[in-house]
Protein backbone atom coordinates (compact mmCIF):
# COMPACT_ATOMS: atom_id res chain seq x y z
CA UNK A 1 0.00 0.00 0.00
CA UNK A 2 1.04 3.70 -0.91
CA UNK A 3 0.93 6.41 1.72
CA UNK A 4 -2.69 7.82 1.01
CA UNK A 5 -4.23 4.67 0.84
CA UNK A 6 -2.43 3.52 3.98
CA UNK A 7 -3.25 7.05 5.50
CA UNK A 8 -7.17 6.01 4.41
CA UNK A 9 -7.17 3.25 6.57
CA UNK A 10 -5.32 4.07 9.58
CA UNK A 11 -7.92 6.64 10.01
CA UNK A 12 -10.98 4.26 9.07
CA UNK A 13 -9.77 2.60 12.03
CA UNK A 14 -9.33 5.38 14.35
CA UNK A 15 -12.89 6.25 13.12
CA UNK A 16 -14.26 2.74 14.06
CA UNK A 17 -12.88 3.04 17.26
CA UNK A 18 -14.25 6.82 17.85
CA UNK A 19 -17.66 5.22 16.71
CA UNK A 20 -17.68 2.67 19.28
CA UNK A 21 -17.95 5.08 22.44
CA UNK A 22 -21.10 5.37 24.11
CA UNK A 23 -22.31 8.97 24.57
CA UNK A 24 -23.66 8.44 27.84
CA UNK A 25 -20.74 7.36 28.92
CA UNK A 26 -18.85 10.03 27.38
CA UNK A 27 -21.01 12.81 29.15
CA UNK A 28 -20.99 11.00 32.59
CA UNK A 29 -16.88 11.36 32.13
CA UNK A 30 -16.97 14.85 31.34
CA UNK A 31 -19.47 15.56 34.53
CA UNK A 32 -16.98 13.72 36.67
CA UNK A 33 -13.94 16.00 35.29
CA UNK A 34 -15.65 19.01 35.81
CA UNK A 35 -17.33 18.23 39.27
CA UNK A 36 -13.68 17.09 40.54
CA UNK A 37 -11.39 20.05 42.52
CA UNK A 38 -8.22 18.43 40.90
CA UNK A 39 -7.90 15.39 38.21
CA UNK A 40 -4.94 13.22 38.71
CA UNK A 41 -4.10 10.24 35.55
CA UNK A 42 -1.56 7.53 34.68
CA UNK A 43 -1.26 5.05 31.80
CA UNK A 44 1.43 2.64 30.84
CA UNK A 45 3.23 3.38 27.90
CA UNK A 46 1.93 5.02 24.52
CA UNK A 47 -1.29 4.31 26.10
CA UNK A 48 -0.28 6.81 28.85
CA UNK A 49 1.21 9.12 26.71
CA UNK A 50 -2.49 10.22 25.01
CA UNK A 51 -3.62 10.76 28.97
CA UNK A 52 -0.47 12.60 29.77
CA UNK A 53 -1.61 15.41 26.87
CA UNK A 54 -4.83 15.33 28.23
CA UNK A 55 -3.77 16.05 31.75
CA UNK A 56 -1.74 19.06 30.30
CA UNK A 57 -5.21 19.81 27.77
CA UNK A 58 -7.02 20.50 31.21
CA UNK A 59 -4.62 22.74 33.07
CA UNK A 60 -5.19 24.80 29.89
CA UNK A 61 -8.64 25.07 30.82
CA UNK A 62 -8.40 25.98 34.05
CA UNK A 63 -8.64 22.20 35.29
CA UNK A 64 -5.83 21.64 37.89
CA UNK A 65 -4.55 18.01 36.39
CA UNK A 66 -1.53 16.29 36.97
CA UNK A 67 0.09 12.93 35.76
CA UNK A 68 1.70 10.27 37.86
CA UNK A 69 5.30 10.80 38.10
CA UNK A 70 5.05 14.77 37.57
CA UNK A 71 7.36 16.50 39.74
CA UNK A 72 4.68 17.85 41.84
CA UNK A 73 1.30 16.15 42.45
CA UNK A 74 -0.92 17.43 45.45
CA UNK A 75 -2.68 15.32 47.93
CA UNK A 76 -5.68 13.41 46.68
CA UNK A 77 -8.97 13.41 48.17
CA UNK A 78 -12.98 12.12 48.11
CA UNK A 79 -13.41 15.43 45.97
CA UNK A 80 -10.58 14.52 42.63
CA UNK A 81 -10.55 12.27 40.29
CA UNK A 82 -8.12 9.96 39.32
CA UNK A 83 -8.19 8.67 35.66
CA UNK A 84 -6.60 5.46 34.34
CA UNK A 85 -6.18 4.09 30.52
CA UNK A 86 -5.47 0.54 29.24
CA UNK A 87 -6.73 -1.21 26.16
CA UNK A 88 -6.86 -4.01 28.39
CA UNK A 89 -7.40 -2.77 31.69
CA UNK A 90 -5.16 -5.60 32.89
CA UNK A 91 -1.78 -3.18 32.98
CA UNK A 92 -0.53 -4.54 36.49
CA UNK A 93 1.38 -0.77 36.81
CA UNK A 94 -1.77 1.08 36.24
CA UNK A 95 -3.93 -1.55 38.25
CA UNK A 96 -2.12 -0.77 41.51
CA UNK A 97 -2.57 3.10 41.05
CA UNK A 98 -5.99 2.83 40.58
CA UNK A 99 -6.44 0.25 44.12
CA UNK A 100 -4.01 2.88 45.77
CA UNK A 101 -6.57 5.99 45.08
CA UNK A 102 -9.41 4.19 45.55
CA UNK A 103 -7.91 3.38 49.09
CA UNK A 104 -7.57 7.26 49.61
CA UNK A 105 -11.04 7.63 48.64
CA UNK A 106 -10.67 9.28 45.00
CA UNK A 107 -13.40 9.11 42.71
CA UNK A 108 -11.78 6.66 39.47
CA UNK A 109 -12.41 6.18 35.95
CA UNK A 110 -11.51 3.87 33.73
CA UNK A 111 -11.15 4.24 29.47
CA UNK A 112 -10.59 0.70 28.53
CA UNK A 113 -11.00 -1.29 25.61
CA UNK A 114 -12.49 -4.08 27.94
CA UNK A 115 -15.83 -3.72 29.68
CA UNK A 116 -15.17 -7.16 32.26
CA UNK A 117 -11.47 -6.06 32.88
CA UNK A 118 -10.62 -5.46 36.40
CA UNK A 119 -9.86 -2.34 35.81
CA UNK A 120 -13.18 -1.79 34.56
CA UNK A 121 -15.16 -3.67 37.13
CA UNK A 122 -13.64 -1.89 40.08
CA UNK A 123 -13.26 1.66 39.06
CA UNK A 124 -16.01 3.91 39.98
CA UNK A 125 -17.07 4.39 36.38
CA UNK A 126 -15.86 2.91 33.38
CA UNK A 127 -15.81 4.45 29.51
CA UNK A 128 -15.63 1.52 27.14
CA UNK A 129 -14.31 1.46 23.31
CA UNK A 130 -13.83 -1.03 20.75
CA UNK A 131 -10.10 -2.04 20.98
CA UNK A 132 -7.49 -3.50 18.43
CA UNK A 133 -6.26 -6.80 18.60
CA UNK A 134 -3.16 -7.65 19.48
CA UNK A 135 -3.42 -6.39 22.66
CA UNK A 136 0.08 -7.49 25.16
CA UNK A 137 -2.39 -8.55 28.31
CA UNK A 138 -5.71 -9.41 26.38
CA UNK A 139 -6.58 -12.29 24.06
CA UNK A 140 -7.53 -11.07 20.45
CA UNK A 141 -11.23 -11.99 19.63
CA UNK A 142 -13.20 -10.86 16.56
CA UNK A 143 -15.45 -8.36 18.84
CA UNK A 144 -12.14 -6.38 18.59
CA UNK A 145 -10.41 -4.51 15.21
CA UNK A 146 -7.98 -6.09 13.29
CA UNK A 147 -5.94 -3.48 12.46
CA UNK A 148 -3.02 -2.94 9.62
CA UNK A 149 -1.04 -1.20 12.36
CA UNK A 150 1.31 -2.62 14.62
CA UNK A 151 0.67 -4.09 18.47
CA UNK A 152 -1.67 -1.63 19.95
CA UNK A 153 -1.06 1.68 17.89
CA UNK A 154 -4.85 2.11 16.63
CA UNK A 155 -5.67 1.71 20.88
CA UNK A 156 -2.70 4.49 21.26
CA UNK A 157 -3.93 7.07 18.65
CA UNK A 158 -7.31 6.82 19.09
CA UNK A 159 -6.67 7.74 23.33
CA UNK A 160 -5.09 10.61 22.31
CA UNK A 161 -7.99 11.96 19.93
CA UNK A 162 -10.88 10.92 22.11
CA UNK A 163 -9.00 13.21 24.92
CA UNK A 164 -8.66 15.80 22.18
CA UNK A 165 -12.84 15.51 21.57
CA UNK A 166 -13.25 15.17 25.44
CA UNK A 167 -11.39 19.27 25.65
CA UNK A 168 -13.23 20.55 22.77
CA UNK A 169 -16.69 19.21 24.70
CA UNK A 170 -15.18 20.86 28.21
CA UNK A 171 -14.39 23.97 26.01
CA UNK A 172 -17.69 24.18 25.27
CA UNK A 173 -19.31 23.46 28.19
CA UNK A 174 -17.01 25.95 29.98
CA UNK A 175 -17.62 28.50 27.66
CA UNK A 176 -13.90 29.53 26.72
CA UNK A 177 -13.78 31.76 24.13
CA UNK A 178 -10.86 31.44 22.10
CA UNK A 179 -9.48 34.48 23.11
CA UNK A 180 -9.08 33.20 26.61
CA UNK A 181 -7.66 30.24 25.37
CA UNK A 182 -3.89 31.07 25.97
CA UNK A 183 -4.71 32.07 29.90
CA UNK A 184 -3.34 28.81 31.32
CA UNK A 185 -0.90 27.78 28.42
CA UNK A 186 2.86 28.37 29.70
CA UNK A 187 4.53 32.23 28.25
CA UNK A 188 8.27 31.37 28.89
CA UNK A 189 8.77 30.10 25.96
Amino acid sequence: MGFKETSKAVQDEIRQVLDSFDENQVNRFIQMILDSKKVCGYGAGRMGYGLRAFMMRLNHLGIPAYFINDTYIPPMGEDDLFIVSSGSGRTTSVYEYLEIAKAHNVKTVAVTGDAESPMARDADFAVVFKPSNGGLNSEDNDRKIDSIQPMTSLNEQSMFVFFDIVAVMLVERLGIRKEDEKKFHFNIE
